[in-house]
């Protein structure tokens, strides 16, 4: 998603079921559009004509290498936007003591997702096949993404 000048959302489709190499604009001083720098190395794996989960080919990288994109997590962040309302996403609602409160639960919108809630609803279902990470998972993974940054969280943060 990106906005325009008057503040309106502009939004792009990206077609994410085939590998995109890892890279960023490398901007000149004087804010210049910079030239594209690419990251890691692509691996070698089997393209099918489509996305298929069961497919054996799929990569192995070494966690070092394993770095989210920023357009990995704007796809995410539409994922979350396409399904948490429309399939009744909820939550647990805990105590002071951090014990479950009996049967109450809440119903989730984007904007109070957090990673818990991505991890039990997007990145459980979408790895338990292949037993990879998400980033190997992932169809846009082309290859090697080395993190230019490092961010902690907690999983009780808000993803948006």
């Amino acid at each position: 998603l990106k906005q325009d000048r008057q503040g309106r959302v502009k939004r792009k489709y990206v077609d994410m079921s085939k590998p995109i190499p890892a890279k960023y604009l490398q901007n000149k001083y004087g804010g210049k559009k910079g030239t594209p720098v690419r990251l890691g190395k692509d691996i070698n794996i089997q393209t099918t004509s489509k996305f298929d989960i069961s497919n054996p080919s799929f990569r192995s990288i070494e966690t070092e290498f394993c770095g989210i994109t920023y357009r990995q997590c704007s796809a995410i962040m539409a994922n979350i936007e396409r399904r948490c309302i429309a399939e009744g996403w909820t939550r647990a609602i805990f105590d002071e003591n951090g014990r479950q409160t009996a049967d109450k639960f809440i119903h989730l919108t984007p904007k109070i997702v957090n990673f818990h809630d991505i991890y039990k609803y997007i990145i459980t279902p979408f790895t338990k096949a292949t037993g990879k990470s998400l980033v190997e998972t992932l169809p846009s993974t082309a290859g090697e993404q080395p993190s230019r940054f490092f961010l902690s969280h907690v999983r009780t943060e808000k993803f948006q």
